[in-house]
């Protein structure tokens, strides 16, 4: 798989990241992630399934997600992840630190 800087994703890179990886793939095709069937999932589908397009997702989706799909349900354990390469990594705070850098900037 190619090598991706997870620390400069935005929230709809992390998303298409995930699909990328899921679906096991090199290069994003569009095509395949359109024909996800991630909502059919057994344990109620997929959190980033609505996003999977390019629509941007809410940064409380990727604590959720770490939380229900990656922690089984232990809240306490998102802090202490130690996953770094995942692309869920940066916003399992339910914080955009892209942004915050940016507004930083600014000043």
């Amino acid at each position: 798989m190619r090598k991706v800087n997870m620390q400069k994703l935005t929230p709809k890179e992390a998303v298409r990241a995930f699909c990328m990886e899921c679906l096991g793939m090199e290069q994003f095709n569009t095509e395949k992630v359109r024909n996800c069937e991630g909502d059919k999932k057994m344990n109620g589908g997929c959190l980033f399934f609505p996003y999977r397009l390019g629509k941007r997702p809410p940064v409380k989706v990727f604590r959720k997600f770490c939380v229900k799909d990656c922690r089984n349900g232990n809240r306490d354990l998102i802090a202490t992840c130690m996953i770094e390469n995942c692309p869920n990594y940066l916003y399992r705070q339910e914080e955009n630190r892209i942004e915050w850098k940016y507004l930083l900037s600014l000043f």
